[in-house]
C-alpha cells in the first residue's frame, strides 16, 4: 500500500483544514512556490520537510491521526464501526459509521477519506468538538 492510500485526499484535507482539524503532522499537501495560486487543485504529497520552495496547502492526515481523533462512542452510546467491503470489481471499499438509525455512515475506497467524511460530520452535524 503506498502512502496516497493511507492519507486523506487534497479535496477532503482542505475541508478538514477549514472545520478546524489541527494542521500538524508527518504529511502534508505542498505546492511549488511558482506554482502556487488559492484555486490550484493541483499539489503533492510531502514529508513535513519544510523546503524553502514549496507553499503548504494544508495537512494530509492518516489513517492513524484520524483515528485518534475520531471518538470511540458518541453521545447516544454508539460505538465507532469500521468495516470493509469487496465491490463487484475485485477491489473494496470502506465504511465508517456509528450505527445510528436512517444514517449509512460513510463510505470510500480510501480509509482514510471515510474517516475524514465522518470526522467532518461529527464536527458540522452532531456538534462534537474534536479539535
Amino acid at each position: 500500500m503506498n502512502i496516497v492510500e493511507q492519507v486523506v485526499s487534497l479535496e477532503l484535507s482542505k475541508k478538514l483544514a477549514e472545520a478546524g482539524y489541527p494542521q500538524e503532522g508527518y504529511w502534508w499537501w505542498n505546492q511549488h512556490f511558482r506554482d502556487f495560486r488559492e484555486d490550484n487543485d493541483y499539489a503533492i504529497l510531502e514529508r513535513d520537510n519544510k523546503a524553502y520552495d514549496y507553499v503548504r496547502i494544508c495537512a494530509a492526515p492518516t489513517v492513524s491521526e484520524l483515528m485518534e481523533q475520531l471518538p470511540v462512542t458518541i453521545p447516544t452510546e454508539k460505538h465507532l464501526q469500521i468495516t470493509k467491503w469487496d465491490n463487484a470489481t475485485g477491489g473494496h471499499f470502506f465504511a465508517v459509521d456509528y450505527g445510528i438509525v436512517d444514517h449509512n455512515g460513510f463510505s470510500d475506497v480510501s480509509l482514510a477519506n471515510a474517516c475524514a467524511k465522518m470526522w467532518l460530520w461529527l464536527m458540522e452535524v452532531e456538534g462534537e468538538d474534536l479539535r
